[in-house]
């Protein structure tokens, strides 16, 4: 069987209370982190117009909506909770799982877009304590202790799965979709204005949308490969006008 418990981190010498009191720590730490990711996102929207134009030209005498952030949020929140679909852009969110291990405590953490939200757990105290099967051990683990992840996560992991277990997770959601749909409520309008994204993350934007365009237009349906993309993200041309740039970003954010 192929185990990866890429998601894993521990605790140490704390009970699942004092844990929990860590978790509202993080909270506060990462609320900010949103707010900052969230904008960086808008951004990213807004140069994608800009850098769209040279790339489809049709779209040079088009008029484009607005930026809808709330709409776009409410969306992708539907998308995941509605149609159990991955999470896009605004999948923000982060919960854990916690699992006691005598004077331990295992966590598992769930996100879907990390704006450096496992560095908020590392900060309180929790430590990396990943496995995985498939893979060599990590020259920084030793082997006793690359043993002792394994028989933690086999017993206390996969053998709570098991419903005769008396010791279920203790789910925690740190960030919610809730906490998002607030996030445009309080922009940081100038920082926004300010923020280009890598050429990277540029280029990787407009490569998916024209391949996601290919495909409905020839009925091929969705698409995944990454490999498609990072082909296609070498022929991505760049809107390098400054002016067109900011001219977009503003009439974006009112």
């Amino acid at each position: 069987m192929s185990d990866k418990i890429w998601n894993g981190m521990i605790l140490r010498n704390h009970s699942l209370e004092q844990s929990l009191l860590k978790l509202q720590h993080v909270r506060r730490v990462c609320l900010p982190k949103l707010k900052n990711a969230v904008e960086d996102r808008v951004a990213e929207l807004l140069v994608f117009e800009a850098d769209l134009t040279k790339n489809l030209h049709l779209l040079e005498h088009v008029a484009i909506e607005a930026l809808d952030v709330r709409a776009l949020i409410a969306n992708d929140k539907h998308a995941v909770l509605i149609e159990e679909s991955v999470g896009q852009d605004w999948d923000f969110t982060f919960s854990v799982s916690l699992i006691p291990k005598g004077n331990d405590v295992l966590l598992l953490h769930h996100i879907w877009n990390d704006p450096e939200y496992e560095d908020a757990l590392i900060e309180v105290g929790f430590e990396d304590y990943h496995y995985q099967n498939q893979t060599d051990r990590p020259d920084r683990v030793p082997e006793d202790e690359w043993e002792h992840r394994r028989n933690d996560w086999y017993q206390y992991y996969y053998g709570a799965l098991d419903e005769a277990q008396a010791e279920p997770f203790f789910n925690y959601t740190i960030i919610h979709w809730h906490d998002i749909h607030c996030c445009p409520s309080s922009f940081d309008k100038e920082k926004i204005r300010a923020t280009v994204p890598s050429d990277f993350v540029r280029r990787r934007r407009v490569a998916q949308f024209l391949m996601e365009l290919e495909a409905a237009i020839s009925c091929k349906g969705r698409f995944n490969a990454w490999h498609e993309i990072e082909k296609r993200m070498s022929e991505v041309i760049l809107c390098q006008n400054e002016d067109i740039i900011l001219a977009t970003m503003l009439r974006g954010i009112p």
